[in-house]
């Protein structure tokens, strides 16, 4: 699942109540921080921060890539 629209049909066919981890530098590569964190704010339980430039999953330090 890479975006909104992928985790939205997720929980429109499971019955459960499943929290996410939100994983900030994958969202970034995918275009998806913002909508991600408005979209899914009561779903997330854990947050994965990492910085990166929004190509490649460098686990870069925080303030070391271009997420805002």
């Amino acid at each position: 699942m890479k975006n909104g629209e992928d985790f939205k049909r997720f929980y429109s066919e499971v019955n459960e109540d499943i929290g996410l981890v939100s994983d900030v530098g994958h969202a970034n590569i995918n275009g998806q921080i913002e909508s991600f964190l408005t979209a899914f704010a009561d779903k997330i339980m854990y947050m994965h921060v990492h910085d990166n430039y929004g190509k490649g999953d460098r686990h870069l330090g925080i303030g070391y890539g271009n997420i805002n």
